[in-house]
């Protein structure tokens, strides 16, 4: 029962309130005629439900839209004179079943007494979409639904199904199709039928109510039937080759006391996902480590050029060197010590695998793709930051592109100098204003939002410049987001090169600070999506519809803005495990005649 005061059927309300969300939106573009507005309906009512359809994601309608489109329906149910009328004088709308009933006797329905609302929409959605009503395309489902035939009154409803086992069923696809193209070739090409369909009315007021309430209850009707499908049944399981995990470990490296060191395990081939190609030095690095594994050359060379997942607890690893930096291990397999071994750690081992990771994590932000080149990186992030300069002092400017080149300087060095009192007194300095400038891009975001919102999208004649009003506002917020993300991960660099220098808790406080302000990005990408998807829409009207190149290459901007939004929090969480060291890392090894000919890291552990 509707209870927010909004007037909607209860048996209508229900079968909403049941509904998937991308169900709806069919409903909702049907009433705003895909956002372009109807005689007798209200903008404000239009401009709300457009709204909902694009904040609906992902909880849904809430009841009091829900109960809005359906109290439209109703004002929409019958002659559009009378909706008028009825609007005016706040007379009751027309019942959901008195609708469903007269679409059903407009598609020359029979025995329309003795059938209920769910059987009749069953039967109005069979025969308007037939058997394939599953796979049949929303657009051709309105398309069906408001054709000359439907709206002439000329269409059968018994022509359009057939009976099995007592149930109505649907025509095949093409038969179904068939109905609407040669009733469409006639009319078009028979004069007298096209005297026969003006004076049915096709544009008459009448039709214009049935625009709305056939396709409406045909999708009501296609709803159901969704709903009360039985679910697809699951594949046949295949004898496919197993996902590429780690089954039981190969080999276990372990020191005197049973803590892990090592895990060694093969792989068919290479698991899913991006990872971090190691270069020669570094493997050459990692070999003095793995060449003291017995059996490990062993196990390369039997995997034939298959892979082997090494895991690497770098704390465990450091913390039992020796003096001379070798470890003395033993070798498990099967659960059994099997061997002894005697690992030498390479100097800064850590630091073997971390070099360019940070910058990776940072550009893949910003949509930089030339990772190996840090010349060509930093420039591409200063171009990045060039459409955010208008909104920026110059000393602004000059202080954020400072600091990163100062700390790209650091993290180039750092494996051969380390880093010094006065670069950490630097950075330190350095951090409050990192700080400053991430919530500056913060409240950049939230107000750029703001101002896309208070655009007035569905004025009538100033649809052109709402358009470029809300590009350009998309195109500032896409500057913000990735200020936003790079202040936020140099402060995480920042706070890692400080813990490294000096290891207090305190840096490890700010750096997951950072991450924990990254938790509003989500709901500033769903604000977004509904922001500007709804703006735009609402610039379509009859007189000015958009433009189909313009609203593909706005939605594939937006989702641009919205992926790195998504990806952003990841990205630097990914940064912030890498630079402290949090749990263990592996490195994907390939094995070619026992030695290994290629290496990666893998940014997220299987």
């Amino acid at each position: 029962m509707a209870t927010t005061g909004i007037d909607c059927d209860d048996e209508l309300f229900a079968s909403l309130l049941s509904a998937k969300p991308d169900e709806v939106d069919m409903l909702v573009d049907i009433i705003t005629d895909f956002s372009r507005g109807r005689a007798g309906l209200d903008a404000d009512v239009k401009k709300r439900l457009v709204q909902a359809k694009h904040s609906s994601r992902p909880t849904g309608y809430d009841q009091q839209q829900l109960e809005l489109l359906g109290h439209e329906l109703q004002q929409f149910g019958g002659h559009s004179a009378m909706n008028l009328a009825r609007r005016f004088l706040k007379k009751s709308a027309v019942s959901y079943a008195e609708i469903v009933n007269d679409v059903y006797q407009k598609l020359n329905g029979s025995d329309a007494a003795n059938q209920s609302v769910a059987e009749k929409e069953r039967q109005i959605a069979l025969a308007l979409f037939g058997n394939s009503w599953r796979e049949l395309a929303p657009d051709v489902r309105y398309e069906r639904a408001t054709s000359a035939k439907v709206l002439a009154g000329l269409f059968n409803l018994k022509d359009a199904l057939s009976v099995s086992s007592g149930s109505a069923v649907g025509l095949s696809a093409a038969s179904s199709a068939a109905l609407f193209t040669v009733a469409t070739t006639g009319l078009r090409l028979n004069p007298i039928g096209a005297i026969a369909t003006a004076g049915f009315g096709l544009h008459s007021s009448v039709a214009e109510a049935y625009r709305v309430t056939v396709p409406f209850v045909a999708q009501m009707g296609w709803i159901r039937l969704r709903r009360e499908a039985p679910a697809a049944p699951s594949p046949a399981p295949t004898n496919a080759a197993p996902a590429s995990t780690p089954g039981n470990s190969e080999l276990v490296v372990q020191n005197g006391q049973g803590e892990t060191l090592l895990k060694l395990n093969t792989l068919q081939r290479p698991p899913a996902g991006e990872h971090r190609p190691l270069p020669t030095d570094q493997i050459s690095a990692l070999s003095p480590l793995l060449a003291n594994v017995p059996g490990l050359a062993a196990l390369g060379e039997m995997s034939r050029g298959n892979y082997v997942v090494c895991s690497l607890p770098f704390e465990t690893l450091t913390k039992n060197a020796n003096n001379d930096g070798s470890v003395r291990a033993f070798v498990r397999t099967g659960g059994k010590i099997s061997e002894q071994a005697s690992l030498s750690l390479p100097e800064e081992l850590q630091n073997v695998l971390l070099s360019g990771a940070v910058w990776n994590a940072v550009s893949s932000a910003v949509g930089q793709k030339h990772l190996h080149d840090i010349n060509e990186k930093l420039n591409a992030i200063k171009r990045q930051l060039d459409s955010v300069l208008r909104e920026l002092d110059e000393v602004r400017w000059e202080s954020l592109a400072g600091m990163v080149d100062y700390t790209q300087d650091l993290l180039d060095h750092y494996a051969q100098d380390g880093i010094s009192h006065y670069a950490v007194q630097t950075l330190e300095s350095q951090h409050s204003q990192i700080t400053a400038l991430r919530q500056f891009f913060d409240r950049k975001m939230k107000e750029e939002l703001d101002i896309a919102q208070a655009i007035e999208a569905d004025k009538l004649f100033g649809a052109d410049s709402a358009r470029q009003a809300l590009k350009g506002s998309l195109a500032k917020l896409d500057g913000w987001v990735s200020g936003y993300l790079q202040a936020a991960q140099l402060q995480v660099v920042s706070s890692a090169l400080r813990y490294m220098a000096d290891p207090q808790q305190r840096h490890r406080s700010a750096a997951a600070k950072v991450l924990e302000s990254l938790g509003q990005l989500d709901a500033i990408a769903t604000q977004s999506r509904s922001v500007y998807s709804s703006q735009m829409e609402l610039t379509s009207s009859r007189v000015f519809s958009l433009d189909s190149t313009l609203s593909q290459s706005f939605t594939a901007q937006l989702d641009s803005i919205v992926g790195v939004l998504a990806k952003g929090p990841l990205d630097t969480r990914q940064l912030h495990q890498s630079l402290f060291n949090q749990g263990e890392q592996q490195v994907l090894l390939r094995y070619q005649d026992g030695q290994i000919a290629e290496a990666q890291l893998l940014e997220q552990a299987i």
